[in-house]
C-alpha cells in the first residue's frame, strides 16, 4: 500500500510541477518534480519531465539567480532524459538520439526540446504549452 501511495503522490507532484512550469516558475517546477523523484526514484516520467523543464528553462530564463548556469542545466537535462530512456521502453529512441544531437549544437535546444516531445508521444506526455494552447 505504501508503494502505491508513493506512485500516486509522485504523479500528483509531476502535475503540480507542470503547473508551476506553465506559470513560468522554473525553480519551483524543478523542486516539485525533484520531490516526485524522491518519492519514486524509478519513475521515468519524472526524469523526463525534469529534463524538459531544465531544457526549456535555458531558453526561457537563461539567467536566473535561483537556477544553475544554463550550460549546467543542459547537462542535467540530458542526464535526466537519458535516465528516463533507461527506465522505460516507451520512448522513440531514434528521435531521442536525434534530440540529444541537437543539444550539442549551440542554440538548438528548442529543436531538441520539440524532438523530445515527439519521442514521448507513445506515452501521451502533455507539455504545459500544449495545455495553454487549448
Amino acid at each position: 500500500m505504501q508503494h502505491s501511495f508513493h506512485i500516486a503522490a509522485a504523479a500528483g507532484l509531476i502535475n503540480i510541477g507542470k503547473c508551476h512550469w506553465q506559470m513560468g516558475d522554473y525553480p519551483l517546477a524543478i523542486s516539485t518534480v525533484q520531490k516526485a523523484l524522491d518519492l519514486n526514484p524509478d519513475y521515468h516520467e519524472a526524469y523526463f519531465t525534469l529534463g524538459l523543464i531544465l531544457l526549456k528553462s535555458k531558453t526561457e530564463v537563461p539567467k536566473h539567480v535561483d537556477l544553475k548556469p544554463p550550460i549546467e542545466r543542459i547537462k542535467d537535462a540530458e542526464l535526466h532524459l537519458r535516465k528516463a530512456i533507461s527506465l522505460s521502453k516507451e520512448y522513440d529512441l531514434k528521435l531521442m538520439e536525434e534530440a540529444f544531437e541537437k543539444l550539442k549544437l549551440r542554440d538548438k535546444e528548442e529543436a531538441g526540446y520539440n524532438l523530445f516531445l515527439q519521442a514521448s508521444q507513445t506515452h501521451h506526455w502533455v507539455s504545459p504549452s500544449s495545455i495553454a494552447d487549448q
